[in-house]
């Protein structure tokens, strides 16, 4: 514990040791201060011990679930998680609804159904309800690697999407972020194989779409994103029981004809850019209904990441016009 709390307080004194380097000229010429700033803290902080990193990771949840508080909590064996809901008042006929499957990041090794619920889920509800779409999300809780290992996340994700079926939650929207995008993807393709039934939509947030993080972008935008090339590796580590898992864990080199209309919110400065761009070129040649936004300047999960910046304002609008637009289609 004393080692976990040490780092959390490095975290915080190193912020305004950053903010000088980044002041002094260490950092990419293209990439706006604060971007900078928040990308060489995040750097420093999860290459940390991975349990350092899911320490400092739950403290900031914890702040999260005080500033949006949950609803509802669901722990069953099979589904854990947590219920967000927006305006009540959309929540009723005869607006339509959604409800929203998210599935947060955190490289499989830490993260929770909190971490991301202030950043991502908070901001999605809001857009929906700007759009009159009565919305409430349920985020999944899913057991982290290295004590649970693929396939075990994927098979958690596979049954909370059933479950939430029976729950006759009407129009199905699943999202997820970085892992949890891998995790989402890896679903939809699940869906298609087994015929089930489909969601309306899905959500991917720089999603990790190839765990074996190979590709040049790792190295090109190694000082422009919020992890280093080393820590992505060592997660995926971590998450992989062999490395013939590698292709089957990864959404990039399956099938994905058949899914529903689909929105991919990335940054050209992250370690995943050249990934993200072969799925979405995968997608379009599978004749998917793909709306894909690449901010040229962002990094990593730049929505939540820079929460507060008119470039993530301008992301979530963008989601909820991609929904609206096809809840529209459906009235």
């Amino acid at each position: 514990m004393l080692t976990k709390v040490l780092s959390l307080l490095s975290l915080v004194g190193y912020v305004p040791i950053a903010a000088v380097l980044v002041l002094c000229g260490c950092r990419d010429r293209d990439q706006p201060f604060f971007d900078a700033l928040v990308a060489r803290v995040l750097r420093r902080q999860t290459s940390h011990h991975y349990e350092s990193v899911r320490f400092c990771f739950g403290v900031y949840g914890g702040l999260q679930r005080l500033v949006f508080r949950p609803v509802g909590a669901v722990d069953t064996p099979a589904v854990k998680g947590l219920w967000y809901e927006g305006n009540p008042a959309l929540i009723q006929a005869p607006h339509p609804q959604v409800t929203v499957l998210y599935v947060h990041g955190g490289g499989f090794v830490t993260g929770s159904a909190t971490t991301q619920s202030y950043d991502i889920v908070q901001p999605l509800i809001g857009v929906l309800n700007k759009e009159g779409i009565g919305a409430r999300a349920f985020s999944l809780e899913y057991d982290l690697a290295p004590e649970h290992q693929y396939p075990h996340q994927f098979h958690q994700t596979v049954a909370a999407y059933t479950w939430l079926q029976r729950q006759n939650p009407g129009s199905i929207l699943v999202v997820g972020d970085s892992a949890g995008g891998n995790l989402i993807a890896l679903l939809l393709q699940h869906i298609v194989r087994e015929g089930l039934s489909p969601p309306v939509a899905t959500i991917l947030v720089s999603p990790w779409v190839d765990v074996a993080a190979t590709a040049p972008s790792y190295t090109r935008n190694c000082a422009t994103d919020v992890f280093h090339e080393s820590t992505i590796h060592n997660w995926r580590d971590l998450y992989l029981a062999t490395q013939d898992d590698a292709k089957r864990a990864s959404p990039l080199f399956q099938l994905v004809e058949g899914f529903p209309p689909t929105m991919v919110v990335y940054g050209a400065k992250e370690l995943m850019a050249d990934d993200i761009d072969a799925f979405v070129a995968k997608l379009r040649d599978a004749k998917v209904d793909v709306t894909a936004l690449c901010h040229p300047l962002k990094l990593h999960n730049y929505p939540a990441m820079l929460r507060h910046t008119a470039s993530a304002a301008e992301a979530y609008v963008a989601m909820g016009n991609f929904v609206a637009n096809l809840m529209g289609t459906l009235q």
